[in-house]
């Protein structure tokens, strides 16, 4: 299947590797913009091993000036 296959990189530091994978998305008995409940499939993706903290948002911030 195109773009479900892993990466090949080690994980940057401080990341993790989520495989690629199908999950149920959505509701049947939540709001309307929920429904329906389908399957979705993603490719594989990295993603940091623990939240951002407000205080390395804000180092984040005032380094680069962006938001």
């Amino acid at each position: 299947m195109p773009g479900a296959a892993a990466p090949r990189a080690a994980a940057p530091e401080g990341m993790v590797l989520v495989p690629a994978g199908e999950f149920t998305m959505g509701s049947d008995a939540g709001s309307h913009d929920e429904a329906p409940v389908h399957r979705v499939m993603l490719s594989a993706y990295y993603i940091d091993r623990t939240e951002v903290t407000n205080a390395a948002f804000c180092d984040f911030v005032r380094k680069t000036g962006s938001f």
